[in-house]
């Protein structure tokens, strides 16, 4: 049995939809600049902003507050497995597969900008960018099956951080009543 507090496979799922459409201008600017023949290296400047914009966010959100903007309006909250406030390095571990592909992905990318290809056609795309493609979606195929596989919920990323997602409104629950009572006294 599940406790409560941890049944946040729904929630997660909608705050990765909403960090989405938060991010979605972004993806906006991307393809503005590409259809719209931009120089090169402002092409450069927006790809390398567009690709690594979102995992700056996720990681510093996460050390930060625990929770991105989507996590936040679905009321999930990511906390150190002793469910303590993350710390900024628990938040890198929890991204760790963008953290290691991600600087791969710009050194393969700028050259092919530079000559003026457009790294977002498929057509485009070298052996290893599928590779890194199909990597991310084994990873994410993993994230949920070991989410759904333990009664904490915990995604293969919570397990390398040593993190775990909670219902925020569980983890806010109220002091028991003789400290209320007694805390009160003291101030009258």
């Amino acid at each position: 049995m599940i406790e409560s507090k941890y049944a946040t496979f729904g929630p997660r799922f909608l705050a990765g939809i909403i960090d989405g459409i938060i991010f979605s201008p972004v993806q906006w600017v991307m393809t503005f600049a590409y259809d719209h023949s931009a120089p090169v290296l402002l092409k450069v400047v927006v790809y390398t902003v567009s690709d690594c914009s979102f995992l700056a966010y996720s990681i510093w959100m996460h050390g930060r507050y625990g929770q991105t903007l989507g996590k936040m309006a679905c009321k999930v909250i990511v906390l150190d497995v002793s469910e303590h406030p993350l710390s900024m390095r628990q938040a890198v571990l929890r991204d760790i597969l963008s953290v290691v592909l991600l600087p791969i992905g710009l050194v393969m990318a700028i050259p092919r900008i530079l000559r003026g290809g457009d790294v977002n056609a498929p057509i485009n795309m070298t052996t290893i960018d599928w590779i890194i493609a199909y990597s991310m979606y084994a990873w994410f195929i993993i994230e949920i099956v070991t989410m759904l596989t333990n009664n904490k919920r915990r995604a293969l990323h919570d397990f390398i951080a040593g993190s775990v997602v909670i219902d925020k409104d569980a983890c806010l629950e109220p002091p028991p009543v003789g400290e209320v009572n007694s805390t009160s006294r003291a101030e009258s």
